[in-house]
């Protein structure tokens, strides 16, 4: 399964001739000289190879509507059912990194540059077991001191999970966030037998471009991650939660700089601050 998503990877990055970067999981789309042209050829092979483009979120235009400047900034959701239920079923909070997404973004050179989340992030950041040996023990040997935080923030909730969601679209309604997916996502959905084995689990996303426009213009790879989400999950003893990003973890894996933007420390605990407010009020309405 992994490894079919990472032959789907390569195979749409060759297709594209594209160059890998210096740094990070950045690329050079040869054939685009737009962002625009860069989406829409993405989004033509995935959709050749059989994969649903799920929405398509222009960061800069958002920032535009309030009167904001980005650099041309779009993120690319991709459904693929078979890996996300596959996935799911390893680790529920990997929903908070799917479905899974392209950034496509200019910078400051005028290049045009693709980034997302390989598969080596993933099975890190979610700990999901590893099936080869020598991975498993390399994997036991480096993380044998301290291993790092995977930069999610958890409330538990005493409702069901479609109570905690339909609070949680109230709440982000009123405040007048932005919910790009009407409706949220609900991974359920996939058919087959294996889907009886996971428990309810639906991701909302939403945002507001004041908030996540000053991140982008600090790093516009953080943009891969915005808008924000909530998971709103049922674990396997039958306990509901709220799931989200840490934003200061989201910063360090963006390596957002505080020398471009000395308030980042506050911007961010602002950030964090309003979203547990808005969890724990879902959770007690």
């Amino acid at each position: 399964m992994l490894k079919y998503t990472l032959l789907l990877t390569t195979v749409m990055l060759l297709t594209l001739e594209t160059t890998r970067a210096d740094q990070g999981n950045r690329f050079q789309i040869g054939d685009a000289t737009t962002v625009d042209e860069a989406v829409e050829l993405i989004g033509s092979e995935l959709e050749r190879q059989g994969v649903e483009i799920l929405s398509t979120i222009n960061h800069a235009a958002a920032a535009a509507s309030v009167d904001l400047e980005l650099r041309p900034t779009t993120v690319i959701f991709v459904k693929h059912k078979f890996f996300d239920l596959s996935l799911l079923l390893r680790s529920q909070i990997s929903g908070l990194d799917l479905p899974l997404k392209f950034l496509v973004f200019e910078d400051e050179e005028g290049q045009i540059q693709l980034e997302f989340n390989d598969e080596g992030f993933l099975l890190d950041r979610h700990r999901i077991p590893q099936h080869d040996h020598l991975l498993r023990q390399l994997d036991s040997f480096l993380n044998q001191f301290e291993r790092l935080d995977n930069g999610v923030l958890r409330v538990e909730s005493s409702q069901s999970v479609d109570d905690t969601v339909a609070s949680l679209f109230v709440i982000l309604e009123e405040r007048g966030f932005r919910i790009p997916i009407p409706g949220g996502i609900n991974f359920n959905e996939s058919t087959g037998k294996s889907n009886r084995k996971l428990g309810m689990t639906k991701l909302i996303v939403f945002g507001n471009p004041n908030v996540g426009t000053p991140l982008m213009q600090n790093d516009q790879s953080i943009g891969l991650d915005l808008p924000q989400k909530f998971l709103v999950y049922e674990d396997r003893d039958g306990q509901v939660f709220i799931a989200f990003n840490d934003p200061s973890f989201l910063a360090h894996k963006h390596n957002l700089q505080r020398e471009v933007d000395p308030i980042l420390d506050t911007r961010l605990q602002n950030i964090t601050n309003a979203l547990m407010e808005i969890a724990e009020a879902a959770v007690n309405p």
